[in-house]
């Protein structure tokens, strides 16, 4: 079935987000808002945030307007998103993409899953696929949204 549905139009579940994914489209739950920063140099507001679908969470960054127009409980539809790797590169996060957009499609009622947090996972190499990585779960992969 999900051949027949035009790659563009794929929803891709939290659970299957794999690094340096490019033009997914995910439907989650906005759970948390961390604290909103703007960066030396931007125009723009970030803030760092998690959501969750039914099978895990994951942090996302909202930008510019996203970052005043949405709030915890929003169910968000993103559409051609990144998942990609920090800074530091240790951990992943989602985001619109310049050719992207994150946008609310309802409020409070979605199943969630908060674990595994996908951002947190410790990624491997893929034995079948040298270039790509898979998650390895044993280090259970919930951590909180904010560093202490």
């Amino acid at each position: 079935m999900s051949d027949q549905i035009p790659k563009e139009q794929r929803i891709t579940k939290v659970i299957d987000f794999r690094p340096s994914m490019e033009t997914l489209n995910a439907v989650v739950i906005l759970l948390d808002k961390g604290p909103v920063e703007k960066p030396a140099g931007l125009d723009v507001s970030i803030c760092p945030s998690l959501v969750a679908d039914s099978t895990a969470s994951v942090h996302c960054k909202l930008w510019a307007e996203e970052v005043g127009a949405l709030h915890p409980g929003d169910i968000l539809k993103v559409t051609n998103g990144l998942f990609m790797a920090s800074n530091h590169g240790r951990e992943f996060f989602l985001k619109s993409g310049r050719k992207g957009r994150i946008e609310k499609i309802g409020e409070f009622c979605m199943l969630f899953s908060e674990a595994p947090n996908m951002s947190r996972v410790d990624w491997v190499p893929d034995p079948s696929n040298p270039k790509g990585l898979v998650p390895n779960f044993g280090k259970g992969g919930s951590m909180p949204l904010t560093p202490k």
